[in-house]
C-alpha cells in the first residue's frame, strides 16, 4: 500500500503537535522555585549591597565562614566585636527554596555565632551575613557545601 504526499506530512505534523504536547504537560508538572518572592525589590537595592560588600571588604579580616560538627560557624572581623551589631544570616539553598533560613546576628564576645545544622538537608547552601554597625551596612556571602 502505497501513502501519498498528503498523508505523510499530515502524519508528520500530528507527531510534532503529540511531541509539543507531551513538552508542555511536563513542563506545567516540574516544581519552579523563585530565587527570592521579593526578587524585584531585591534588585533595586542591588548598589546598596555592593556598598555594604566593600564595607566589608575593607574591614581588617574577611568573615569566616565555615562548616563545623557543632554547625555553620560565622567569625566575624575584630572591629565587630563587643560592637552593637543589627542584622540577619540567611542560609540559602539554590535547590530547595523550603530550605531557606533566616537568623537573627548575635555573636557572642569573641565575634563568633555558631548556627545549627538541625532541619537542613546535606547539600549546596550559599551562607549570605548582612548587618549594620554605627551608620555602615556590611555584606558578606560565601558558598559551603553542609554534610
Amino acid at each position: 500500500m502505497k501513502i501519498n504526499w498528503g498523508w505523510k506530512l499530515t502524519i508528520v505534523y500530528l507527531g510534532f503537535m503529540a511531541g509539543i504536547l507531551t513538552l508542555v504537560f511536563k513542563a506545567k508538572g516540574q516544581k519552579v522555585d523563585l530565587v527570592a518572592t521579593d526578587y524585584y525589590k531585591q534588585e533595586l537595592a542591588f548598589g546598596t549591597r555592593l556598598e555594604a560588600s566593600k564595607n566589608a571588604s575593607a574591614l581588617s579580616t574577611e568573615v569566616g565562614f565555615s562548616n563545623t560538627n557543632e554547625g555553620i560557624q560565622v567569625v566575624f572581623p575584630s572591629e565587630c566585636q563587643n560592637q552593637m551589631m543589627e542584622g540577619q544570616l540567611v542560609i540559602y539553598c539554590p535547590s530547595d527554596a523550603g530550605m531557606d533560613r533566616s537568623v537573627a546576628i548575635t555573636p557572642d564576645a569573641t565575634g563568633t555565632q555558631v548556627i545549627s545544622k538541625e532541619g537542613l538537608k546535606n547539600g549546596f547552601y550559599i551562607i549570605k551575613a548582612s548587618w549594620k554597625m554605627g551608620d555602615k551596612n556590611f555584606y558578606a556571602e560565601k558558598a559551603l557545601d553542609i554534610q
